[in-house]
């Protein structure tokens, strides 16, 4: 399963990274659409930098081997500094809900979290301009979308939801 999950991860970050970097809007061309409203809406509802702030963008994506993908794309930071100060924020908020393991502040590298249901990739920051910062993050439902709310609950009971 961890074989997988690092394989699946390398070939659906890559069509995300270009679509996020051409500047187009997400699922054009890129990848196919997911049928996963459950997924969507609860990925979509999560509070992920503790600031009520919701996604530019998203896309997903539904796979052969089961696994339902909900890519976001957060671009209200300022600049990496912004960016970097709400990634800490969102590790600290993980590392306390015993999500992930404690790592430096301002990490440039993206992080990963693995649930017995769901998996998260949060990028590093990614520079548009000099003056505006973007963050993806993408996450992955490994059991049917019916099933996104028990498979995501430990992001919701961690992170909180926009309301």
């Amino acid at each position: 399963m961890k074989q997988r999950r690092t394989v699946r991860r390398a070939s659906v970050l890559l069509p995300l990274l270009l679509a996020l970097t051409g500047g187009c809007l997400l699922g054009e061309k890129q990848r196919a659409p997911c049928d996963c409203p459950n997924s969507e809406a609860i990925v979509l509802n999560i509070d992920w930098f503790g600031d009520g702030s919701v996604a530019a963008r998203f896309d997903s994506q539904e796979f052969e081997e089961g696994w339902l993908d909900v890519g976001l794309l957060f671009d209200h930071f300022s600049d990496a500094d912004d960016a970097s100060t709400a990634l800490d924020g969102l590790y600290a908020r993980l590392v306390t809900a015993g999500l992930m393991e404690q790592i430096p502040p301002g990490d440039p590298n993206g992080v990963s979290v693995d649930l017995p249901d769901a998996s998260v990739v949060i990028l590093p920051p990614l520079v548009e301009t000099n003056t505006a910062t973007d963050i993806g993050v993408e996450v992955s439902v490994f059991a049917d979308d019916a099933q996104a709310n028990h498979a995501l609950q430990p992001l919701v009971d961690a992170l909180g939801t926009i309301d």
